[in-house]
């Protein structure tokens, strides 16, 4: 059986860090605007979906998702702005489409689905 090399676990985890600070871009149709989403980590992913309800509708894990990743939705003036100090991750809602919010939410979500490896039969 081949040993693998302490090289092989360098590398591994480079590609690991470089694929996990990949920048999300989307164009928003309409405003011929991009907006930018930098991933959360591994951990603060596994974190929101383990405080989300088992029961609770996938668009509230999306939400929490996207809140979390864009910090200038969390600003007191964003809030305002949106009424939503009272309910904060309710600006989601209030600025993206269930669409948009789903697609992103699902993207922020592939940091832990992502597979690099690929098992070898023999």
């Amino acid at each position: 059986m081949k040993k693998n090399s302490l090289d092989f676990f360098v590398k591994k985890k480079a590609l690991k860090e470089e694929k996990s600070g990949e920048i999300i871009k989307y164009k928003v149709e309409g405003l011929d605007e991009t907006i930018e989403i930098e991933p959360l980590s591994e951990a603060k992913v596994y974190e929101i979906m383990n405080h989300v309800d088992k029961g609770a509708p996938i668009m509230e894990l999306w939400d929490r998702l996207i809140y979390e990743a864009m910090p200038e939705l969390r600003t007191k003036e964003a809030l305002e702005k949106f009424n939503c100090t009272g309910n904060p991750e309710a600006i989601v809602g209030e600025i993206f489409t269930m669409g948009e919010r789903s697609e992103i939410g699902q993207q922020l979500k592939s940091v832990i689905d992502r597979v690099d490896i690929e098992r070898i039969k023999n």
